[in-house]
């Protein structure tokens, strides 16, 4: 920023980096919250963690044999089938959110590029010593 002259410029570089830590702080926030909320059962067990593909193929069969069977997905009056659903309803709308943020972040680039391309910035070359 040091090198930068045109103070019109400057500012609005500072102005535009002010908006995407701003943006992505809330990007992190937002994120931080659905994996608190997708994370947040009491029993991962429960839930069926091991019944996903990848673990389910880790786990020995001795191992799965030992968990309960829980048909939650099947049985719309489960307490974790409404917790889950609550949950995507919540994901959808911060995905949403999340889009508009980008959305806006691509919108907010758009003048400070301008600026830069109308001042043809330049390397400065430098004098070895």
């Amino acid at each position: 920023m040091k090198l930068l002259t045109d103070i019109k410029l400057k500012n609005r570089l500072i102005e535009h980096s002010t908006f995407i830590n701003n943006t992505l702080d809330l990007l992190q926030e937002n994120r931080n919250e659905l994996i608190k909320r997708m994370m947040d059962y009491e029993s991962t067990i429960e839930f069926g963690y091991q019944d996903i593909d990848n673990l389910n193929q880790e786990l020995d069969e001795e191992i799965i044999a030992l968990f309960p069977k829980n048909n939650w997905t099947n049985n719309p009056n489960h307490a974790i089938f409404l917790k889950f659903q609550d949950n995507l309803v919540f994901m959808v709308a911060m995905f949403i959110r999340q889009k508009q943020h980008l959305y806006n972040l691509k919108k907010e680039m758009q003048e400070p590029i301008e600026l830069l391309k109308e001042k043809k910035c330049k390397k400065r070359k430098h004098n070895n010593v």
